[in-house]
């Protein structure tokens, strides 16, 4: 009965290391196969989700190359190489068997103009700057009063913790929609806040504390000021608990 149950333990051992043996050689057989075959070989490259950067400028900047094994190539290296683009919020890499890369990405928006001396700086709701162009874009409001010399593309201008109050007034004024009615916001006095929009109207904002209410409440004088169709030359929300409007000369106190 020993003899026998010894046997058995023998040949367990020997039918594991058998299998083991087993797996390591068609493992490596199959990863030489995958590392050398040019059936691997890189024939395809696409990209999706691009619309202000080519095709061309992306696959360039990744480092791929057609003919090149698939497996050897490094995911982690290609999105860091392709991150590196201004206009590249996120990149995804996907490998389609036998032979095609997929690059996916989703790109920042410009959202914003930030003056710059002669120059104009793009940057997207994040504060991230995407380009530097000669003159004002159209539909994109202009940011002044920023320290923005030393910068380049690529750079966060809002990234010092001083900024997060402007980082909400941005967001939430995307997200009601009042960014795109902005001309121009004027930061040169921190605590006094002016607002140009492009129908004329001045808003004298003051601080952007609570800023998502205060731009809510905007938000909705501007919507009764259309709906009444009223010739208002400014808004001035930074004397006293509510706003005032000024009518043809004359203020109008809103409560």
């Amino acid at each position: 009965m020993g003899k026998n149950t010894k046997v058995e333990k023998k040949n367990k051992r020997r039918k594991i290391i058998f299998n083991m043996a087993l797996f390591i050689t068609l493992f490596t057989l199959s990863t030489l196969f995958m590392f050398n075959s040019q059936l691997f070989n890189i024939k395809n490259i696409e990209v999706k989700g691009n619309n202000i950067l080519s095709k061309d400028e992306i696959i360039n900047i990744s480092g791929i190359s057609k003919g090149e094994n698939i497996f050897k190539m490094k995911r982690s290296t290609t999105i860091e190489r392709i991150n590196s683009l201004p206009y590249i919020k996120e990149a995804y890499i996907k490998r389609k068997i036998p032979n095609t890369i997929l690059i996916d990405i989703i790109e920042r928006q410009e959202k914003m103009l930030i003056k710059n001396i002669s120059m104009f700086l793009t940057v997207d709701q994040d504060g991230y700057i995407l380009n530097q162009v000669e003159s004002e874009v159209e539909n994109l409001p202009i940011i002044i009063g920023l320290d923005v010399d030393k910068v380049v593309p690529g750079d966060n201008v809002f990234a010092g913790i001083e900024y997060k109050n402007l980082i909400d007034f941005i967001d939430e004024g995307n997200n009601i929609g009042l960014l795109d009615q902005i001309k121009e916001i004027d930061l040169s006095i921190a605590k006094d806040i002016n607002i140009l929009l492009n129908n004329g109207i001045h808003i004298a904002f003051g601080t952007l504390d609570d800023v998502e209410y205060r731009l809510r409440l905007l938000n909705e004088i501007l919507k009764d000021i259309e709906k009444k169709d009223l010739k208002c030359s400014k808004i001035i929300m930074n004397k006293g608990k509510h706003p005032v409007l000024v009518l043809d000369d004359q203020e109008r106190g809103i409560k």
